[in-house]
């Protein structure tokens, strides 16, 4: 059954689905909790038209991409996120237990309100908040195990060293004595099972507390999500808070805030490019050779310059933390139930850390190196946003209903990252990750601060008629230090309409439209 009669959150503002003209999809909180997963971009994953949602990795934490209808624009496809009203590049630091509903705005005339930002879509997130009369306390917890969907069917040693050996003769090229009897070899080595985990721990715990009267309304919650990887070495810790609340003042004015805070550790074997990672290596490595010698030592491949994977494991490890913080303080001023008056403060803040340590080694003449190399890596990434909107409805003579919205926001973001390199760590000590304690002469060192400014005004007027006839208006005027010089103005029209044919009444007796 639809739920046309039911609100759904578009820009700066919520409309009932009935009386959408933009193209508008709305996930409830409870499609989002039901998988396990770390990012709420990926709870959305299969769960709305026109939204494709993958992620370039199976690590977890790794990156997720969505798209809405597709590549939108060239260099950067990604949609625009806003949650509770404050625009933000990324979501993962959200709980999705956290999340009380998703609206995706799709086509221009949803979308128009946003301006440039909002060329490849937007996604609206609403965080759960209390309502009047809620007394409750919640827990959950979530507990299991992943393992790797399909083993690859892959030779073991027997069969790789016979194959190996009628190329070498078709070749004209001689077998290598090692291999020469292939029966003598038996299964060799199965690099999948060293390199993955059939019982890697995915688990989730998380408790809320939520409580309304009618002067104040509260929602706390707190999170924790751990996953490890199906491929060794890598991991992912994640902690959440959130603290949503709003006070009624008096019947006129209100004063509400919503504030996540989450921290992130990551851990994640090398992932390089298409030839050097884990996996391809793996595939590729021949089973007749061991992982280690009999004093335990790694050792190469005699057959090929594939690495060892287990060495890979060992050497190249990247771990990552970040801790994101994202809030707005609100207000709300409503005068006889016509005009509404909206201001709120928002702010993003990123912090993010993350170190490697690649040690010195040797295995062989095609997997090695020479010199320790410690690396650090540092940024912030923070956004302030603060806007103003006023909202005025009104019916005339019972069937000419009249929205206006109008408003202006500004924008200020301010990102930088600092790179240090430091070479040759004494003895050689995954733990000795000071760059001050390596012997380099020429230590790398890089990094920058940017950023970028934005002002806009933005309108909006909603005429129905009789709830058959829908006219939606949009424009919005962004000005943005992004723009090419000269040009740091941008207009963005939208018109759109739409005729509710079910209400009129040759479609009364026509059961199977509605």
């Amino acid at each position: 059954m639809l739920e046309l009669d039911k609100d759904v959150v578009v820009g700066y503002g919520t409309m009932k689905k009935e009386d959408l003209t933009g193209s508008v999809v709305s996930v409830k909180s409870d499609e989002l909790a039901k998988d396990a997963v770390f990012s709420v971009r990926k709870a959305l994953q299969g769960k709305a038209a026109g939204v494709t949602v993958t992620q370039n990795s199976g690590a977890p934490g790794k990156g997720i991409t969505v798209r809405i209808r597709g590549v939108g624009t060239i260099n950067n496809s990604d949609p625009l996120y806003v949650v509770d009203g404050m625009p933000s590049s990324n979501i993962d630091y959200l709980n999705p237990n956290d999340i009380e509903s998703i609206s995706i705005l799709k086509d221009a005339s949803a979308t128009a309100i946003y301006g440039s930002r909002g060329a490849n879509g937007v996604v609206m997130v609403t965080t759960k908040k209390a309502k009047e009369g809620t007394n409750k306390v919640t827990y959950d917890m979530y507990v299991g195990t992943q393992a790797p969907w399909k083993k690859p069917s892959l030779c073991n040693a027997e069969q790789w060293a016979m194959l190996n050996n009628e190329a070498q003769r078709a070749a004209n090229l001689p077998v290598n004595s090692e291999i020469e009897d292939p029966s003598s070899l038996g299964k060799g080595t199965d690099w999948w099972d060293l390199v993955t985990d059939n019982n890697a721990l995915i688990q989730q715990e998380n408790v809320s507390v939520m409580r309304g009267t009618d002067k104040l309304r509260y929602f706390l919650s707190a999170g924790y999500f751990n996953q490890e990887g199906i491929v060794k070495g890598s991991e992912l810790h994640k902690l959440t808070l959130r603290f949503n609340t709003e006070n009624k003042i008096a019947s006129w004015f209100s004063l509400g805030n919503s504030l996540g805070v989450a921290r992130f550790n990551t851990n994640w074997a090398n992932e390089s490019d298409e030839w050097n990672s884990l996996l391809v290596n793996t595939i590729a490595m021949d089973p007749v050779t061991r992982p280690r010698n009999d004093s335990g030592n790694l050792v190469p491949s005699i057959f090929s310059n594939v690495k060892n994977p287990v060495g890979i494991i060992q050497n190249t490890n990247i771990t990552t933390q970040k801790t994101a913080l994202a809030g707005t303080l609100y207000s709300t001023v409503d005068i006889f139930n016509v005009l509404k008056l909206n201001s709120t403060l928002g702010l993003d803040m990123a912090f993010n850390d993350s170190t490697g340590f690649l040690p010195k080694y040797y295995i062989g003449s095609s997997d090695q190196n020479s010199l320790a190399i410690v690396t650090r890596k540092t940024g912030t990434d923070n956004t302030l946003n603060f806007e103003n909107t006023m909202t005025y409805e009104r019916t005339i003579a019972d069937d000419h209903n009249v929205k206006f919205l109008a408003g202006a926001t500004a924008q200020d973001r301010e990102f930088d990252s600092v790179l240090a390199e430091g070479y040759d760590t004494p003895n050689n000590d995954t733990a000795s990750r000071d760059l001050d304690a390596t012997k380099s002469n020429n230590p790398r060192v890089g990094g920058r601060p940017n950023g970028n400014t934005m002002a806009s005004a933005f309108g909006r007027v909603e005429y129905n008629y009789a709830s058959k006839y829908l006219l939606t208006a949009t424009y919005r005027r962004d000005g943005s230090s992004r723009f090419a010089p000269k040009h740091h103005w941008g207009d963005f029209p939208s018109v759109a309409g739409a005729w509710k044919i079910t209400q009129e009444p040759f479609m009364k007796n026509v059961p199977f439209v509605g």
